[in-house]
């Protein structure tokens, strides 16, 4: 037999692997898809039995429940006062506390990331919800646009958006914009304040196992609600004299309120 027709043949057999592996990968996914499809319906059915509304389709397929640690970034404070008032020098007022002041008003970071900068003048002409936005960019926070209400208080209009990090929120970092009429704001809140980096694995249950968890919290605690409306996964930034951490967490909200729900444990948070 020639070399040609051999090489020929090796083709066809190294094909038809390929086609081989391909089918086996295909019908291995499609076999964890419906495994996960049956423990969702399983769960719904649980919750049903409780007489808790569930539908299988809000439980998220997968998720990523990464922790990280931040360290304070003193530069980026630093270019966020000059990009929103301009020049001026760091105060150091004791406390890991600075402050920055000029002409064009003033800024205060502590180290658990709240801030207060006050601007003597805004252009708010584009509105205040777009305003806010662009002052979050300019500060290179990223932020959950969804659900931001504006209010009215007599002379003044203020928004607040919600922190965000990889597209999920952050709750209880939040930054408020109050505009004022004469042209003055006060942009304060809870920021990251430093670029998070992922950190040792935690150890997070699976969402079904959360799930199952999160029931028996609610019947033992005497939790009422009647549907389960949303479960997402979400993050917390905690402060402490060890340093800072973004810790991942589920947000269940009900028809009768908001969880906060260990991903470790399953555990009612709040």
């Amino acid at each position: 037999m020639d070399a040609g027709r051999l090489k020929n043949i090796a083709i066809i057999i190294l094909a038809a692997l390929n086609v081989c592996f391909l089918a086996l990968i295909g019908l291995n996914r499609f076999e964890v898809r419906h495994m996960l499809s049956q423990e969702k319906a399983s769960v719904a059915e649980l919750f049903d039995d409780s007489g808790i509304k569930l539908e299988a389709e809000i439980v998220p397929d997968s998720f990523d429940a990464a922790w990280y640690t931040i360290g304070r970034d003193l530069d980026a404070e630093a270019k966020i006062v000059e990009k929103l008032i301009g020049s001026a020098t760091a105060e150091d007022q004791g406390g890991n506390i600075f402050s920055y002041e000029n002409e064009n008003g003033s800024a205060l970071f502590r180290n658990n990331g709240e801030f207060e900068i006050k601007l003597n003048f805004v252009d708010d002409g584009a509105g205040a919800g777009r305003t806010a936005a662009r002052l979050l960019e300019d500060m290179n926070i990223s932020f959950i646009s969804e659900g931001a209400e504006m209010e009215e208080h007599g002379d003044s209009r203020s928004i607040t958006y919600l922190c965000s990090w990889n597209e999920s929120p952050v709750l209880n970092c939040s930054v408020h914009l109050t505009i004022y009429a004469g042209g003055s704001a006060v942009l304060s809140g809870r920021r990251l304040n430093g670029t998070p980096q992922q950190g040792s694995a935690g150890s997070a249950l699976d969402i079904n196992t959360i799930l199952v968890r999160f029931l028996d919290e609610i019947k033992s605690g005497g939790h009422v609600c009647n549907r389960l409306e949303s479960i997402e996964l979400c993050y917390n930034m905690n402060s402490s004299a060890s340093g800072t951490a973004l810790e991942p967490v589920w947000h269940i909200v009900t028809d009768a309120g908001a969880y906060q729900v260990n991903v470790s444990s399953g555990k009612i948070m709040n």
